[in-house]
């Protein structure tokens, strides 16, 4: 059965929260004292407009520090399955990603690229692991039934590297912050970092019907 987007992407962010928590001791260990949280946001709201311009606002959404990832269906849906009447069994959406982490000069770079493409004995970085999950099942609320029936799909991810246009291949940069506040106070400490790292990228989640 095609698993709903809403499903798919909760699942999306359960495995990204499951690779990336990996990395908290080593985001800690750049960062002390401070504890690092991981933001994951699966909407777009006013905030993101004015995120940029308020470090309060980038604090209380993204972290301090900045460690934070957005997961947006970005689609459309393409259908890979049509039963005899038309209806579709399963199709491909597509997301996309953007993975930032707070700069610190000399500490952070290192940790960024493990963070994305590392592959060692006991861990992948997040390009890696989304590539190599295989065809996994994902349970879901039954819509055919009015009870609390569950069911399930099989799905298979892939990460975006087709197409000529760039916002479809992964894309590595550093970001600054602007050190404004709206109505709040903006700080002076040379340890608060106004640049962060920043990875983007689609991931298509495709039914494996």
């Amino acid at each position: 059965m095609g698993v709903p987007v809403r499903y798919k992407k909760d699942w999306l962010c359960e495995q990204v929260r499951t690779c990336l928590m990996t990395y908290q001791a080593d985001v800690a260990r750049v960062w002390s004292p401070k504890t690092p949280v991981l933001h994951i946001e699966k909407e777009v709201m006013d905030w993101r407009f004015n995120w940029f311009q308020s470090r309060d606002l980038r604090v209380e959404v993204m972290g301090d520090p900045v460690w934070y990832c957005e997961i947006l269906f970005s689609g459309p849906t393409i259908p890979t399955k049509e039963t005899v009447d038309g209806q579709w069994r399963g199709g491909m959406h597509e997301f996309s990603m953007a993975l930032f982490l707070q700069y610190k000069e000399r500490m952070s770079t290192d940790l960024f690229e493990d963070m994305t493409d590392e592959q060692s004995h006991n861990r992948q970085g997040l390009m890696l692991y989304l590539r190599n999950q295989g065809i996994q099942r994902i349970f879901f609320p039954d819509p055919n039934t009015q009870d609390e029936d569950m069911t399930f799909g099989d799905v298979l991810m892939s990460i975006r590297v087709t197409g000529d246009e760039e916002v479809y291949l992964d894309q590595r940069s550093i970001v600054n912050f602007e050190n404004e506040e709206f109505g709040g106070n903006i700080t002076n400490d040379p340890n608060e970092s106004n640049r962060a790292h920043l990875l983007t990228f689609r991931v298509d989640i495709t039914d494996a019907v």
